[in-house]
């Protein structure tokens, strides 16, 4: 054992200065003079804790040891690191050997942190409790974590002996690192209260509350406490956009009375580790309760890219949750949807969506990743080979990613000779930056060079089995590294390398290799330092001029673009192609359709188009809810036969998600097929007439346009629907003051009588400002009309004017005028 040196004195006093100063401008109030008092206490809570270790090899001071502000820790501190002031070096050598082989122990700085707890973080704007525990001083204030807290330490002043903190990801973009408090804090000042200052508190026990309850007259205006032994905790319940949750108190004995307390502060709070699927290409936040499937945007318009998320832990509290429904019912009626009785068949997907801005993301160390999760490597990924990292990689610019559906693969020779079933899987299709590159230490070495770099040398990437976890992180024009780990292989990102396939139809497009990207192997998003020159990364996403969309042209089959969701309807499945053998058909899952709006630069009023999903593509992809702005990248055009223009989803079709449907209109998705004439979905429609003197024109309104005409709110309309017994109609004819009405059904039908009284009231008779487009409902061309005379009424007056034929137009928006003032005077008088 070796003799310790005496620290020199002007060292001692250097550091107690240094204390002084910190002290100073971080705990005591700004502008007030020198507290000493306070400075004494902190030093002396220091020596007791440092004195406490038993080995300070005669130091009277921790001089090694540093002060640090919140904010400096905020600030300086960019990587993960602990302090442990009452540990010796052999205590955190025996701690660090616990992580094993295969962890890495958090690197030791040896930082005095002090700090008030409190669980108010400090926002004026936002200054309430919401269960979430800080370390403030004057610079500002960090989230903390501890165990058994004890609320009678709330807004003392703290020593914190032992913690670690954990800085915010490069990806987060709230800037907050995470503290953990790993033991008890040391008080500065004692917490000790007067017993004189206590005032006892009446309080009442389940058997005398529980009798009070049974008479609850007595009880008006009274706010008795209450105390007992917490027995049961409910679920956390929201209704009427409020949460609350149950828990009941029980008395010493287990059959003693129980009293339920209905508590409205905590919030929702999502957490668990983000995992990527490998058998569905989705990303999941698990537990040891299972898993969700879950759609995460890094910020608006912006997908998340970066791997490194993965097995990271995940607490939010502002997500969304989302529940899509698919019912087959015997009866046409949304009413019977809940009764079993009608339900032929009915499925149900569940997932969650939020913004990565609005989450907490940790870094969770391996070890704690497997035995937080109770996964085995197996389940999580593909087992790395121990001993030094060797690796290779080379970095590709991503330009196109396809869909993710089942596809089918040839068979290699000599496998089995069984008919090979399909497999989820996607391709993306790049170039590659450089040659392959060896790890060198901690970094990539000089890229090698491969073939003729001074043309494009691109590459047809396949992602199937395990690797289609990838299929997330994957998106046009960033840059990426394909990364190997084992020994280094020639030729392995190469042509005629060992995982290069080469094909006729890839060397006629131009592909120089087409790679089957392995299980074990990972894809990292390449930071926009240190790369080669890609002119196309970062490449605003291609759109197809509005023209060239909406023309019948058929020679550009291919369109992209970007488009608000409006509806989602669930149709009948397409007819059975003609060559289809009978009794061979597969199960058909049916057709969703999309009806978007074309969101287009200086176009006030967006036109409407349909996209059809159906096989291999269902379910659809997550996200595609009503609200939400998509953009849909080679999307198939096809020209119906009455000339209309819709498109379909192919298997090139690249989908991203831009922006999440606003929270008030956001609920759950139900998709309802009913079985009605001509095989149609749940729709509605309705046809106005209108006209200007000089023509009529029939407007077809459908579905959610038909509310907006009528003047419903979402939840009126919703109970509408539920009202409609059967297929049908009503039709109202405008003869001067009151209404004709021509009706399928019966006239005193309650379901008629209130269309009756809405459409014939000023509800509906509204000025409104149409946007239209014309509907081609047949190919065949009519021959034009002669004007005709018709005779209208203004106020008094009887006008005889000559019109033309009457035109069929297709509603494209309802919108409100900017003076319906001006509007509904002009409507009213004439």
């Amino acid at each position: 054992m070796e003799a310790a040196t005496a620290p020199a004195p002007d060292s001692e006093q250097a550091w107690l200065e240094a204390a002084r100063t910190f002290i100073q401008e971080t705990l005591c109030p700004a502008g007030t003079e020198p507290d000493v008092q306070l400075t004494q206490l902190v030093i002396d809570c220091v020596k007791t804790i440092w004195f406490s270790q038993g080995k300070n090899q005669g130091f009277p001071l921790p001089l090694s040891y540093s002060f640090v502000s919140v904010q400096d820790l905020k600030t300086h501190q960019n990587l993960p690191c602990c302090s442990h002031l009452s540990w010796s070096s052999n205590a955190y050598q025996a701690w660090a050997q616990e992580a094993g082989p295969s962890g890495t122990p958090l690197p030791r700085e040896r930082l005095l942190l002090l700090g008030t707890l409190t669980d108010l973080s400090g926002d004026l704007e936002q200054e309430c409790r919401k269960g979430d525990l800080y370390v403030k001083d004057n610079t500002g204030v960090l989230g903390c974590e501890l165990i058994d807290l004890d609320l009678s330490w709330l807004g003392h002043l703290f020593l914190f002996p032992s913690w670690s903190y954990l800085p915010p990801p490069r990806w987060s973009s709230s800037g907050e690192g995470h503290l953990e408090l790993l033991s008890a804090p040391v008080p500065v000042l004692p917490l000790t209260s007067s017993p004189s200052s206590l005032s006892p508190l009446s309080v009442l026990y389940p058997e005398t509350a529980s009798r009070l309850l049974r008479h609850r007259g007595k009880l008006r205006g009274v706010q008795p406490n209450l105390a007992g032994k917490l027995v049961r905790v409910s679920a956390l319940v929201r209704s009427q956009k409020k949460a609350h949750f149950v828990l009941s108190l029980g008395g010493s004995s287990p059959a003693g009375s129980l009293v339920s307390v209905v508590v409205q502060r905590p919030l929702q709070i999502l957490i668990g580790l983000l995992a990527a699927s490998s058998h569905k290409g989705c990303l999941q936040l698990r537990d040891r309760s299972g898993s969700l499937p879950c759609l995460i945007l890094a910020k608006h318009s912006q997908p998340i890219s970066d791997s490194r998320l993965i097995g990271c832990l995940v607490r939010t509290e502002k997500f969304q949750l989302i529940i899509e429904r698919n019912v087959r019912s015997t009866f046409p009626s949304c009413k019977e949807l809940s009764m079993a009785g009608f339900i032929q068949k009915q499925q149900a997907r569940v997932y969650i969506q939020f913004f990565l801005a609005d989450a907490l993301i940790l870094p969770v160390p391996r070890p704690l990743l497997l035995s937080a999760a109770s996964l085995a490597p197996s389940q999580t990924e593909p087992a790395l080979p121990e001993g030094p990292p060797t690796e290779q990689s080379r970095l590709f610019l991503l330009s196109h990613k396809e869909a993710l559906m089942k596809r089918n693969f040839s068979v290699p020779p000599g496998a089995s000779p069984e008919v090979p079933k399909p497999i989820l899987s996607f391709y993306v299709s790049g170039r590659w930056l450089g040659g392959t590159q060896r790890k060198e230490g901690t970094a990539w070495g000089p890229p090698e060079p491969e073939g003729d770099e001074s043309k494009d040398q691109k590459v047809l990437l396949v992602f199937r089995g395990s690797s289609i976890r990838w299929f997330e992180f994957l998106h046009p024009g960033r840059v990426y590294r394909l990364v190997a780990p084992g020994p280094p292989t020639p030729l392995l990102f190469a042509e005629g390398g060992p995982s290069c396939v080469p094909q006729r139809p890839l060397e006629l497009a131009g592909c120089t290799s087409f790679l089957t990207v392995r299980d074990e192997w990972t894809v990292e998003l390449e930071s926009s330092r240190d790369l080669p020159a890609a002119p196309d990364a970062n490449k605003a996403l291609p759109e197809t001029s509005l023209a060239d969309l909406l023309s019948g042209d058929h020679t550009n089959s291919l369109v992209s673009f970007s488009a608000e969701v409006l509806s989602r309807t669930l149709c009948e499945p397409f007819p059975a192609p003609f060559w289809t053998k009978p009794g061979t058909a597969r199960t058909s899952r049916g057709c969703v359709k999309l009806t978007v709006a074309v969101r287009v630069a200086d176009c006030q009023f967006p036109p409407h188009l349909d996209i059809y999903i159906k096989d291999p593509h269902l379910p659809p992809p997550l996200g595609l809810l009503p609200g939400a702005r998509v953009y849909f990248g080679q999307l198939e055009k096809k020209i119906s036969r009455s000339h209309n223009v819709y498109c379909c989803f192919r298997p090139s079709t690249y989908l991203q998600v831009l922006s999440f449907p606003p929270e008030t209109s956001i609920r759950s998705v139900p998709q309802a097929l009913i079985p009605r004439p001509r095989g149609l979905a749940s729709t509605s429609s309705m046809w106005l007439l209108v006209e200007d003197g000089t023509a009529e024109a029939l407007v077809t309104c459908k579905n959610h346009h038909v509310a907006t005409a009528l003047g419903l709110r979402p939840s009126e309309w919703t109970s509408l629907l539920e009202c409609v017994r059967g297929p049908g109609k009503v039709a109202l004819q405008f003869t001067g003051p009151g209404a004709q009405v021509e009706s399928s059904a019966k006239i005193d039908e309650p379901l008629v009588l209130f269309l009756r009284t809405l459409c014939t009231s000023f509800s509906v008779l509204r000025p409104v400002v149409l946007s239209f487009e014309l509907e081609r409902k047949s190919s065949m061309v009519t021959v034009l009309e002669p004007p005709r005379l018709q005779r209208f009424q203004c106020g008094e007056l009887t006008l005889l004017t000559r019109v033309n034929p009457r035109i069929q137009l297709s509603c494209l928006s309802i919108q409100e005028p900017k003076h319906p003032s001006s509007l509904g005077a002009f409507s009213l008088s004439c």
